[in-house]
């Protein structure tokens, strides 16, 4: 198991190592590396020769740095089939698994195993966070469940088809049902990366969604992206209701009935509520060099969640360059976590 600090999880899977940036929350604002990607600082300390980053990572005179080179790390694969007792688990904590630089069939390794933690009901939740949202959505609108055959011979497995599926969540080959212990986030630095970010994740066909605002570098504006944050149907998302046959959300039926949908107009009844952004961690930059976060963003946004009933994370400030976890804000603690439903 990888025992981790991170407030927010249990335990940390990389079955993947390697990444590359590409966006101001993976670097540092000022010379020498200062702030940005732990990660990042991480690998660069184990990267020498024979040791786990090597070729991944390196040091340069700017501070550390990745290759941009990633691969699929065969003997961590299987790790979480190992584990008994039931946690959250922060999947690719030092990597990317959506990065460019892994194939397909790679991630469809990794989101097997996790299938295959469900089926055997090992208890574990799997939290994967990306800053490749269209990929992510790609992927998983392409992905589908085959149930094998009767006699077995043919077993039940996750494929990929080779062009996007719509219309796939209602369907008896969706892999939506079989995934029930995967959770898929972005990461969120500021309004630029709201607005590139969660419109892919709120069309990704998955059953829990959330944002990771960390490092909070400027203000978020959350309705700018997710249109009924507000309720103009009453609340939000209590009153949002997710299409049982196509997989993006917006779907403003206000009661639990059947009714057609909003956007691909299937006659299906409607599955909810709330499936669309249903946590938002918010936390500070750490590390030598940060970047300053006003805790008034941090204000707004859980202002946002309260009126949206959206479980709200506070991970870390920074206090005279120290790192608080979990601090206190308008005198409490914000350590909310997602209702997981069946």
């Amino acid at each position: 198991m990888g025992e981790t600090s991170i407030e927010w999880t249990d335990a940390t899977w990389n079955p993947t190592r390697g990444c590359s940036r590409i966006s101001p929350g993976c670097g540092g604002g000022t010379p020498g590396g200062g702030g940005g990607c732990y990660a990042e600082r991480i690998a660069a300390r184990f990267s020498g020769p024979g040791m786990a980053y090597e070729g991944l990572a390196e040091m340069t005179p700017d501070g550390a740095r990745w290759t941009g080179r990633i691969r699929l790390v065969e003997e961590k694969l299987e790790e979480p089939l190992s584990w008994r007792r039931p946690r959250r688990v922060f999947v690719n904590s030092m990597s990317d698994l959506f990065h460019e630089g892994l194939s397909d069939a790679d991630v469809l390794r990794v989101f097997e195993l996790i299938r295959i933690c469900a089926a055997k009901e090992r208890g574990h939740t799997f939290q994967v966070l990306t800053k490749r949202a269209e990929r992510m959505r790609d992927f998983c609108s392409r992905l589908d469940f085959d149930p094998g055959s009767a006699d077995g011979a043919r077993p039940h497995r996750l494929y990929l088809n080779k062009e996007v599926q719509p219309n796939r969540r209602g369907t008896p080959t969706s892999f939506v049902p079989h995934l029930k212990n995967l959770w898929l986030g972005v990461s969120v630095d500021n309004q630029k990366y709201a607005d590139l970010r969660v419109p892919a994740l709120l069309k990704t066909p998955v059953a829990m969604r959330f944002l990771s605002c960390e490092p909070l570098l400027g203000p978020v504006d959350l309705a700018r992206v997710v249109g009924e944050w507000e309720g103009r149907n009453d609340t939000w998302p209590r009153r949002l209701w997710d299409c049982l046959a196509c997989a993006g959300t917006g779907y403003f039926q206000v009661a639990p009935f059947i009714a057609p949908c909003s956007s691909c107009s299937s006659p299906m009844a409607q599955r909810g509520p709330g499936v669309g952004v249903r946590w938002v961690i918010a936390g500070a930059e750490s590390g030598h060099g940060a970047r300053p976060m006003d805790e008034e963003w941090v204000r707004s946004l859980r202002d946002q969640c309260t009126a949206a009933s959206v479980p709200f994370f506070y991970k870390q400030k920074l206090v005279g360059g120290h790192k608080v976890p979990t601090p206190p804000l308008d005198g409490k603690i914000w350590r909310q976590f997602p209702e997981v439903r069946p």
